[in-house]
């Protein structure tokens, strides 16, 4: 009777040890994975965050393209010093992940990377293809930031 006890006892201190044990793995499991979530929302909320700052900059980018294509006319030390300015915005932009989005005249308009603003009419580009692009867009780790502004030819006489 005795033996039959202390099998009966070993028994079920197995069984109680093997429960705590799948506990912990599970345990252990649903942390791992708490931790793998966790680093991913942080990714996350760190694309976001920098996203915020590089959409604000990118009316800058603009206003000095548009200010440089102004200067080229007259030629001097503010073309050169533009230039410079505009490089070194666009280096830093590209190094934090920004990809211009630059449709060429005559591609095929994709509302997924450019926006419609307008139709004119222009000779060798068939009607619906891009005819001119009016504002440069920007991508940023995957995702566009703000799709390429851009005229689409018209078949209208």
């Amino acid at each position: 009777m005795k033996k039959k006890d202390e099998l009966e006892k070993s028994i079920e201190l197995e069984r109680e040890r093997d429960e705590y044990l799948a506990g912990w793995k599970r345990a252990r499991a649903d942390f791992e994975n708490y931790k793998k979530e966790e680093n991913s929302r942080r990714r996350e909320l760190s694309l976001r965050s920098r996203e915020e700052v590089l959409i604000r900059l990118l009316p800058v980018l603009d206003s000095l393209e548009r200010a440089l294509q102004s200067a080229r006319n007259s030629r001097g030390d503010i073309l050169k010093g533009l230039s410079q300015i505009q490089s070194q915005l666009k280096e830093a932009l590209s190094a934090c992940g920004i990809q211009e989005i630059v449709p060429a005249d005559g591609e095929e308009f994709d509302p997924s990377l450019h926006e419609a603003i307008g139709e004119i009419k222009v000779s060798g580009v068939p009607p619906g293809m891009i005819a001119q692009v009016a504002e440069k867009g920007y991508m940023f780790s995957g995702n566009v930031l703000r799709p390429a502004r851009v005229l689409i030819a018209s078949g209208k006489e």
